[in-house]
């Protein structure tokens, strides 16, 4: 298995999974699975899979994640 997988927090409105795999196919990023996680008031926490985690980053405006590997 390749890719990423991003936690991000939307809005608990009816739309809001649509709005965001939008940006996301509009930038050209494929969500290759997700899964609803987490639920707390006003807020939905889901993952989301993709092949290019740098991207979704950018499309979406998170901040970049800095992986540290010991060497």
């Amino acid at each position: 298995v390749s890719g990423s997988t991003l936690i991000i927090e939307v809005p608990d409105r009816p739309g809001a999974l649509a709005d965001l795999a939008e940006k996301l196919g509009k930038g050209g990023i494929n969500i290759e699975g997700f899964c609803i996680i987490g639920h707390r008031e006003g807020l939905v926490e889901i993952a989301f899979h993709v092949a290019d985690e740098d991207r979704a980053r950018e499309i979406l405006g998170l901040p970049t994640v800095y992986h540290l590997v010991n060497t």
